[in-house]
């Protein structure tokens, strides 16, 4: 994960995690304990607390006996982000975690009585996000982690989380996954405003959102038979890029775990 981790500070490294999400599977929505790690402060070490709190690690966990019309179980999240004196975690930013493509998910309905509307196209990188490269929202199913419900933060409801597996054959229970924000973007939106997102740009009462893409983040549940081969999924990727005209230089990826 660490070596994922630190791609975006290589040539292409973010057109490389670009390439493994776009190729990754969603065959199950996964359960447990899951051990996270950030992309987004690998090169602002001075931000690592930031990071370990935000995306130290995620507990998903299912809720009722009743499935989703696909057979999906009923799971909701618990982001695993504050330690007590003691070392114990607590359990905030919640979200419920469902499978589906961005386009038919449904986020929420602000106090307007409005859908709030579902990330299209191509995202740029928001102000506070130390990436650079635009991702796009394709037409393939993802996890989706959608905290639109949380009542902890205002801006905790502004994100949306998707995971892909990024080898269910090579290392299974390993997902990549991306955080995009929405910001309100006209003086009512319906919605408590946060003051790391919103900026006001339309001088309208109506309501209108921006989405943008935050940053990606690694989200890994142990592999059951302590196996984790990425290196078809690697060269996946790299023939992808290839194609474009990209050459990429993969040889400092680690050796498959066994």
């Amino acid at each position: 994960m660490k070596w994922l981790s630190s791609l975006p500070g290589e040539a292409n490294g973010e057109r490389v995690l670009g390439k493994l999400f776009a190729n990754g599977t969603t065959t199950y929505v996964p359960t447990g304990s899951g051990t996270g790690y950030p992309v987004l402060f690998d090169k602002f070490t001075d931000l690592d607390w930031l990071a370990s709190q935000l995306w130290g690690g995620k507990t998903l966990r299912v809720v009722s006996a009743e499935t989703h019309p696909n057979g999906d179980p009923m799971v909701r999240l618990d982001n695993k982000i504050i330690k007590t004196p003691t070392g114990e975690l607590l359990n905030l930013f919640q979200a419920w975690v469902t499978r589906s493509t961005i386009a038919d998910l449904v986020i929420g309905v602000n106090s307007r009585g409005q859908k709030v509307p579902s990330p299209t196209g191509w995202l740029s990188p928001i102000p506070i996000s130390f990436l650079h490269d635009p991702v796009l929202i394709d037409g393939n199913q993802s996890i989706v982690l959608n905290y639109f419900e949380d009542t902890t933060i205002p801006v905790i409801r502004r994100i949306l989380d998707e995971i892909r597996e990024i080898d269910v054959a090579g290392c299974k229970g390993l997902f990549l996954g991306r955080a995009h924000a929405r910001r309100c973007t006209s003086f009512a939106c319906g919605e408590v405003p946060t003051v790391l997102l919103d900026f006001p740009e339309l001088p309208l009462i109506q309501t209108r959102y921006q989405w943008g893409f935050w940053t990606y983040f690694l989200l890994n549940f142990g592999q059951a038979d302590n196996t984790c081969d990425l290196s078809a999924a690697l060269g996946k990727a790299q023939d992808a890029l290839r194609a474009e005209g990209v050459e990429i230089d993969l040889s400092s990826a680690p050796p498959a775990s066994y």
